[in-house]
């Protein structure tokens, strides 16, 4: 049988900017390995300098009359398996008005905080095929507080910190990724925000720059109003929630678009920090005005087996191919069979190989049943992000010092 040695150095080349990369930027497509986490903190601050009504009239804030949305985040996602990621996190909202009170004519503020909501969330990613991916997610807030109607006593000295019951999205996100490891992705979501709020959706597009310790990237955010809110014909009869100056809670059907630029950096293989600045310019019932937000993240994904098996250099009695991957993608036919020695109950090693350096061992697997010139394999364990698909290389009968 003839020997392939398969070497080490261009296995690590593909590496540098795969399995083995800093995470400066991570698709929003993607899910973490098997038994991966991921803990983030992040801060969004939201300065309006105008607001929109629910009729589209707009006017300025100013010095006396003003608001501050200030958000802080903390979320944990694990990876179940490698393609399916579960996340719980933590919201906590401090909202600040300022206004002048029109009967006595005197300035008043209010600051408020506290736990906005918790929220549960998941994601289902397809792995690339080729160069493009999939992911089919969503997510459920339950509010942490319950917000009570206006009084005259209560005017001067309440305010809300949101949309109170529960919140939900339903949708998916796409990447496709370019030779030089650059990004395009869209997400759109069904969304429900609160009980007594219009369905609407979400959607978003976006270009990522990125490099092994830095990505820059740019896009843009919109939210179309289903036109469902059922005070829409009579906005007299919705329950008064003190907002205002604000237009961004209760509201009538709210939209708006919002372009954004943003910039991330991997502190390490694990640690990576992303800031980025959204222009929130035009919408109905919402504050208009600039974003800001801040994040810190730890990904750790456990790729102590991949390394074990790839930090030497490996010989092969027989190498051959993928011929049919099943629907599931958990058993494969190979073009070896019985005749090139390839039996039951032998480990087959999966390869990704494009002829100019590539040569990434993507998945283990074992022999189930072996013919003539063909041999069925049980996909046992992936490794990175690589699917086995038709025409995935194939590799068995390690030769071992």
């Amino acid at each position: 049988m003839k020997s392939i040695r398969c070497l080490l150095a261009p296995s690590l080349i593909l590496l540098s900017s795969s399995v083995w990369a800093y995470n400066s930027y991570v698709e929003k497509s993607r899910t973490l390995n098997d038994g991966g986490t991921e803990l983030e903190l992040s801060v969004d601050y939201f300065a309006p300098v105008s607001v929109v009504s629910e009729s589209g009239e707009g006017s300025s804030l100013t010095a006396d009359n003003n608001v501050k949305h200030t958000n802080a985040d903390l979320i944990y996602r694990y990876g179940l398996s490698s393609d399916f990621q579960i996340s719980a996190g933590l919201r906590a909202r401090n909202v600040q008005t300022n206004f002048i009170y029109s009967d006595d004519g005197n300035q008043y503020s209010i600051n408020k905080s506290g736990l906005e909501n918790f929220n549960l969330g998941f994601r289902w990613g397809s792995g690339y095929e080729g160069s493009s991916q999939y992911a089919i997610e969503g997510y459920y807030a339950q509010k942490m507080f319950t917000n009570t109607e206006l009084t005259d006593e209560t005017f001067l000295t309440d305010s809300s910190l949101g949309d109170d019951t529960r919140e939900y999205a339903i949708g998916f996100a796409y990447t496709i990724k370019t030779s030089s490891d650059n990004l395009y992705e869209a997400r759109v979501h069904y969304r429900s925000p609160a009980e007594y709020l219009s369905t609407e959706v979400f959607s978003e597009v976006q270009l990522t720059l990125r490099w092994e310790r830095f990505a820059l990237y740019g896009g843009v955010e919109n939210v179309y109003s289903l036109d469902s809110s059922p005070y829409a014909n009579e906005p007299l009869t919705k329950p008064e929630f003190r907002t205002d100056p604000s237009e961004l809670y209760n509201s009538i059907d709210r939209a708006w678009t919002a372009p954004y630029l943003g910039a991330a950096i991997a502190l390490g293989p694990k640690w990576r920090i992303e800031t980025r600045y959204t222009q929130v310019y035009t919408g109905n019932s919402t504050d208009i005005g600039p974003r800001i937000l801040v994040s810190l993240a730890k990904r750790s994904e456990d790729k102590k087996e991949f390394k074990k098996q790839d930090e030497r250099f490996k010989e092969y009695r027989l190498e051959g191919s993928v011929t049919k991957v099943s629907k599931s993608r958990k058993l494969a036919i190979v073009n070896k069979g019985q005749k090139d020695d390839l039996k039951v109950g032998m480990r087959v090693d999966f390869y990704y190989f494009d002829y100019v350096g590539g040569n990434e061992l993507i998945a283990r697997g074992v022999v189930i049943k072996s013919q003539v010139s063909k041999a069925v394999v049980q996909i046992k364990k992936r490794y990175g992000r690589r699917r086995v698909q038709e025409g995935t290389v194939i590799r068995a009968g390690e030769i071992r010092d």
